[in-house]
């Protein structure tokens, strides 16, 4: 028996909407159980594993005592502990819901956690134990003790004039020593010179203990506490001793972050106002100087100042030129990160071979609309006449430019990166407007980039800066494509130069959709596409000329549109 060939059509297309989820086919998902420090967790939804991550429900927040502030877009979320520590955390979404990887929150929550049999056990870490209460001695014998500690028994009060440590985050000082003991610490420098640490807290020193400074990870816990109650996690910051900058050679630059005690960075630059900034949770500065300024090709100089947050040290980099960077640990306890100029810097910029991609298109493919003035409005049109102007303005300076549609046509998503990989282009820009149904609020372009690709984000971050100012639209920054899915975006992942899709407005917005729908905006947001493109090429920092490293404003953290 023949089946009808409408059949077989059917019984394709309900696979194909099988397949399309958020989950890797490659990786099956599965709920678990979760446990905190081994009580049974209920949630409305339950938590997910995919034999690599565990995903958890937003609602999880109340569980682990964090707030939880998720932007329009349900991309990332602002994600605050209960020590106050604040990060941003991308998203993934599953079974059509966001939710929060444990990889990053666990670092955040300072954690542990596991996955066995179907549970996902969640441990704090076990608060140290109050030492027990010692019997009062004889008045006579504490006459002794205090005599004798007087006549020169410790190391701490012959150092005469030493001040006490501060004991509350943000003004910790570092202890007595490393201030009075000159070979406590060795600075180091660009010459690479040995250090020493400087003597923690339970060292012998004088036949004596040291007393180091006691951090309260909240505001109303107090500053000192001679006996800690069995549930406090008070401990000692760990410390920032030294900033290095080194050249590795006119493209690339090395900055390490000397530190006694493990530190977890969290880098992230602002190209807009040219600095790339390193907050460092639970640290605390233990050197006088606050500035540094270096003879550097790429970096123009530092500086310390408190972070966004209580508990956490901001170090600003001031940068001469647009960038790329990786960071990772640098042992024992420093960290460093790597910067360098964008690949394509150095190549004449009329000789790049550009790959401008409208989104959308065709009949079905119209994208977002908007009713304006009692017509519908459709993304795919306000995609192709601004993708136009692009074109336009970059071959009048005389580049080589293709288009993946010219005219309201479809074209499939694999199709627009393999038409650049073909032709070959050195640089592939997806234009596109955005959504956020509900919410009308939300403003602004959105520039993304696939995966950890270094080169894509300093191009989105090169373009979407130029935009927002030519726009006169707040900036929502360049980031990641796969925080929005799992696997990134189809016209990025398969790109193999550097690629970004830019939202230049957003169509829910009403500020917004009035822009969009002008001529005179559509030209200003394509010419600052262009020279976007070209900035980076040249690896120069949007807006024209570097900060200088003594005196930079101060960097604004994003609180979300």
């Amino acid at each position: 028996m023949r089946v009808p060939v409408y059949k077989i059509i059917a019984f394709i297309a309900v696979l194909v909407g099988l397949a399309r989820c958020d989950a890797d086919p490659a990786r099956p998902i599965e709920p678990v159980q979760l446990r905190v420090d081994g009580k049974a967790v209920e949630l409305a939804s339950p938590a997910l594993y995919d034999g690599r991550e565990v995903y958890l429900p937003l609602e999880v927040a109340a569980v682990l005592k964090c707030k939880v502030v998720m932007p329009d877009k349900e991309d990332y979320a602002i994600v605050a502990s209960p020590k106050g520590v604040r990060r941003e955390i991308a998203l993934a979404r599953l079974r059509r819901a966001p939710m929060i990887p444990l990889s990053s929150l666990a670092s955040l929550l300072d954690v542990k956690y596991a996955v066995s049999g179907g549970f996902c056990d969640i441990r704090y870490p076990v608060a140290p134990r109050a030492e027990p209460a010692q019997p009062e001695r004889p008045k006579s014998e504490r006459a002794a003790r205090q005599v004798a500690s007087t006549s020169g028994g410790s190391t701490a009060s012959r150092s005469g004039g030493s001040r006490a440590a501060s004991a509350t985050h943000g003004g910790v000082q570092p202890p007595d020593s490393i201030e009075k003991d000159p070979n406590a610490i060795g600075q180091l420098g660009s010459g690479g010179s040995s250090r020493q640490t400087a003597p923690r807290q339970g060292a012998q020193a004088g036949g004596e203990q040291t007393a180091a400074p006691v951090i309260a990870p909240v505001d109303d816990v107090p500053p000192v506490a001679t006996t800690p109650p069995k549930t406090s996690s008070v401990r000692t910051p760990s410390w920032l001793r030294d900033i290095v900058c080194e050249a590795v050679d006119p493209a690339q630059t090395r900055l390490l972050i000397v530190a006694d005690g493990p530190i977890r960075p969290s880098v992230r630059m602002a190209a807009a106002q040219g600095v790339l900034t390193v907050d460092l949770p639970g640290t605390a500065a233990a050197t006088a100087q606050t500035e540094w300024t270096f003879e550097n090709p790429l970096v123009a100089g530092a500086r310390v100042e408190a972070g966004p947050a209580v508990g956490v040290t901001r170090v600003v980099f001031a940068l001469r030129r647009l960038v790329t960077y990786r960071d990772r640990p640098a042992p024992p306890d420093g960290h460093e990160v790597l910067i360098r100029l964008p690949k394509l810097v150095g190549r004449r910029f009329e000789e790049m071979r550009i790959m401008v991609d409208p989104g959308h298109g065709g009949p079905s493919a119209t994208g977002c609309s908007a009713m304006v003035g009692g017509r519908r409005i459709y993304e795919k049109d306000l995609n192709l006449a601004i993708a136009k102007k692009v074109v336009e303005r970059l071959r009048s300076a005389g580049l080589f430019v293709t288009m993946t549609r010219a005219t309201d046509v479809a074209v499939g998503l694999s199709e627009r990166p393999s038409l650049a990989n073909a032709m070959p282009a050195d640089v592939f820009v997806s234009i596109h407007v955005d959504d956020a149904p509900g919410n009308s609020r939300a403003s602004g372009p959105t520039a993304y980039y696939h995966g950890n690709d270094e080169n894509g984000r300093a191009l989105g971050l090169s373009i979407v800066e130029g935009v927002a100012a030519a726009g006169g639209l707040p900036s929502r920054g360049a980031r990641s494509d796969m925080s929005r899915f799992r696997t990134g975006m189809a016209v990025l992942k398969r790109a193999e130069m550097p690629a970004v899709l830019i939202e230049v407005a957003y169509i829910s917005n009403p500020g917004d959709r009035a822009k969009l729908i002008t001529e005179e905006f559509q030209t200003r947001v394509a010419t600052a596409i262009a020279d976007g493109i070209r900035r980076y090429v040249e690896g120069k920092l949007p807006g024209g000329a570097p900060e200088e490293a003594v005196g930079m404003p101060a960097v604004q953290t994003p609180e979300g549109p």
